[in-house]
């Protein structure tokens, strides 16, 4: 613990974007059992400390900068209905990516693949179809996907960093210590509202943390075009479409031009709106040249 909160501590001083975020993530001992590396099911940041105490401090600063992202993009609640090892793999190499260009040290294993660099995890996700099938049994499961698996294993989302954790000192003794007493169990899965909720919690850190960095001018040009994007206002395209509907659309009467759809006795108006005539007049003079 000593080792996570000096690398927490680093990162808010060095890069309070990042620091921040990390703040936001209660740090808990996991059973090795079911988090072997690192872990977040958006509530709180898990880890095994035999894996935390291979990694040099650099790169501590990596896995909790990794999953504190992974929240603050809301990978949790963006999946929708893609496969889960592949959306687990495109989560993983859009956040890396990002970590490297800020000058983190990625532990040994880390997906990254700088060809994907300014990519979103869906936008990643398509192209994964083909190089799938070695890496993604090396990931922890989703319950909602993999029944099969033990509950230990099953329960809450996790989200490894590395395919390949460090070999754990003390055997097959240190290992079945570990399970009996060390750690706490797998967290309870999101039900839809935590989701809805965490995901509007973590954008407005996210922009909390963006405002304090750019303050203190720590906040690196890749990353903040990053955040620049996802802050933007994002309005659904059917009010979009409403807003140019509405104006073109016929919503006044106007005895101007009384109704032929009804005759005598009366005289009714006629649906109209007010409208602009534009007129267009071109010079065919002679007085105006071709370059003019």
């Amino acid at each position: 613990m000593l080792k996570l909160t000096a690398a927490r501590t680093k990162l808010i001083l060095d890069k309070p974007f990042l620091g921040a975020l990390v703040l936001r993530l209660p740090m808990e001992e996991a059973n090795i059992k079911w988090c072997p590396t690192t872990a977040t099911d958006a509530r709180k940041f898990y880890f095994n400390p035999e894996y935390i105490e291979a990694l040099s401090n650099e790169q501590v600063q990596f896995v909790l900068a990794h999953e504190a992202l992974h929240c603050a993009l809301s990978h949790f609640a963006r999946r929708g209905h893609r496969e889960q090892k592949r959306w687990d793999m495109a989560c993983d190499l859009a956040v890396n990516e990002l970590l490297v260009k800020d000058g983190l040290t990625p532990p040994p294993g880390a997906l990254v693949d700088m060809g994907f660099a300014g990519m979103t995890a869906e936008e990643i996700y398509p192209s994964l179809q083909e190089e799938i099938e070695e890496p993604l049994d090396r990931h922890l499961y989703d319950e909602q996907d993999d029944a099969d698996h033990d509950q230990q294993e099953t329960q809450g989302r996790q989200q490894d960093i590395t395919p390949d954790a460090p070999p754990r000192e003390g055997g097959a003794a240190g290992g079945e210590q570990k399970e009996k007493g060390g750690g706490s169990d797998a967290p309870a899965p999101l039900t839809p509202d935590e989701r809805e909720n965490l995901s509007t919690q973590w954008q407005q850190r996210l922009a909390g943390a963006a405002q304090i960095a750019l303050q203190a001018g720590k906040l690196g040009g890749a990353m903040a075009r990053f955040v620049d994007h996802l802050l933007q206002p994002q309005l659904p395209w059917r009010n979009l479409l409403a807003h140019y509907v509405s104006n073109i659309a016929r919503d006044d009467y106007s005895y101007a031009r009384p109704s032929t759809r009804r005759g005598d006795p009366a005289v009714y108006p006629s649906l109209r709106s007010a409208q602009v005539n534009v007129t267009v007049v071109l010079d065919v003079s002679g007085s105006v040249t071709g370059e003019e």
